[in-house]
């Protein structure tokens, strides 16, 4: 139900919040070792996102899906 799901993100929220990276102004994105095959990146926040095309950048993607923040792509 509704306040199940509400519960459970609050409590998700708080679990990011206490994580080592959750201060940080940025969330970085990394291309995963087999990024070109597969369109996954890891992200600061511990999480793995798969793009179709591209980079975030080539994507005009500007946050993280998951925590937010703003998003890093490695130089």
């Amino acid at each position: 139900d509704g306040e199940a799901h509400a519960a459970k993100m609050l409590r998700e929220c708080a679990l990011e919040l206490s994580t080592p990276n959750a201060q940080a102004a940025f969330c970085e994105w990394k291309p995963d070792r087999m990024w070109e095959e597969t369109g996954e990146w890891n992200t600061a926040c511990g999480e793995a996102e798969t793009l179709v095309e591209g980079t975030p950048k080539e994507n005009r993607m500007r946050f993280c899906s998951y925590c937010g923040r703003t998003l890093k792509e490695p130089k």
